[in-house]
């Protein structure tokens, strides 16, 4: 991932930010390569300790997906994975935070 190029996850952040904002304006928010971006600032998120970040930016990738797709479709599925691994992450850090 580009962050691991410049090890500041960050400002890796804030160009996937960036990249959406213009994705959106461009392409709209169905296109593909939003949808990858969106992906990848979700995934971001996870592992910069911003796992509430996470969270609507999974949902939107979700929510687009199913609409696009339908719920049975691989790319929704996936998605729906991604916000089960979600949740299951926000689990254990609230667990170690509260231990």
């Amino acid at each position: 991932m580009a962050y691991e190029a410049i090890d500041d996850k960050k400002l890796a952040a804030d160009y996937y930010v960036q990249a959406s904002e213009i994705q959106k304006k461009v392409l709209g928010t169905r296109h593909a390569d939003y949808l990858e971006t969106l992906d990848a600032l979700a995934a971001l998120y996870l592992i910069s300790d911003e796992h509430q970040k996470a969270e609507p930016v999974y949902l939107e990738m979700l929510s687009t997906f199913d609409e696009i797709y339908g719920k049975f479709h691989k790319e929704t599925v996936s998605a729906r994975w991604k916000l089960g691994f979600y949740t299951i992450i926000l689990v254990i850090m609230t667990k170690l935070k509260y231990t």
